[in-house]
């Protein structure tokens, strides 16, 4: 239900975004953001209620796929969100003339280096031999007894992409102190306009982290703890309801402080429901 609620509204993001005249690079990569969560809640989220609804999948090369999906889409987040805060840097210090920037080549480079990066380490993550989190095991309706005593293999690359964010984050919180305190120009530069404010970047990188540190708790379950109470239905809340919550979170965020935003969106709502 939440899929259906938040992806329209998600959307609505990329549709003021292309029809406010704010198309800004830094704008183009927040739309990169928006849908990574949409591309969550219509390819992720459906496989993994219908997975919990018929059971497990027993097929090692889907449950793969799903796998590395999930992966993906969260490495992508903190790397956009990095990316993010580096064009805001680079166009508030050294762009003088937003004209000269070719925000559709950058966007595309951007899209490429952070799709492709994420692509690569988690799959040279899921191959490296070792223990998968339980998540996977789960999928397959497998849980080999000979890994009861190995732990759990670390997502490295994850765990990097997410500490990145956090200094970027520090990072752009102290820029935009010394730019506020420097020339009225660099203030109103139109290049920095941004559809996030500080307070969307802390909370979608403190739900980032969320997302990566809870669930671990329950990756480290393993063999009989899987099917004892109250094991999986905190095992079913984390990969279900846990990740909506935070979509719909991030989501609200987007709006908090733009009236404008949410005043454009209602009347396109009107003009749909009406046609």
């Amino acid at each position: 239900m939440t899929s259906l609620i938040f992806t329209p509204i998600l959307y609505s993001i990329i549709w003021f975004e292309r029809d406010n005249h704010i198309r800004t690079l830094i704008n183009l990569v927040i739309t990169s953001v928006v849908w990574c969560g949409i591309f969550w809640n219509i390819i992720i989220q459906p496989f993994t209620l219908v997975r919990y609804l018929v059971g497990p999948i027993h097929n090692s090369l889907i449950c793969s796929i799903d796998f590395l999906l999930r992966n993906v889409c969260l490495m992508e987040l903190n790397l956009l969100q990095v990316a993010i805060f580096f064009v805001r840097y680079i166009c508030m210090f050294y762009v003088k003339n937003p004209t000269a920037l070719q925000d559709d080549f950058w966007h595309l480079f951007i899209n490429i280096w952070t799709i492709g990066c994420s692509i690569i380490s988690q799959f040279v993550y899921i191959i490296f031999p070792g223990k998968s989190p339980s998540n996977y095991y789960l999928c397959i309706g497998d849980y080999p007894i000979g890994l009861n005593g190995i732990h759990v293999k670390h997502n490295i690359p994850h765990l990097i992409s997410i500490l990145l964010s956090i200094v970027a984050f520090l990072c752009a919180r102290l820029t935009n102190k010394k730019a506020k305190q420097g020339p009225e120009s660099l203030n109103s530069n139109k290049n920095t306009q941004s559809l996030f404010t500080f307070t969307t970047y802390g909370v979608s990188i403190m739900l980032a982290f969320l997302l990566s540190y809870i669930p671990t708790k329950v990756n480290l379950l393993g063999g009989e703890e899987l099917d004892t109470y109250p094991n999986y239905i905190l095992v079913y809340a984390l990969h279900h309801y846990f990740p909506q919550i935070i979509i719909s979170t991030l989501t609200l965020t987007f709006f908090h402080g733009k009236p404008l935003m949410r005043k454009k969106v209602r009347l396109k709502m009107k003009e749909l429901f009406h046609a």
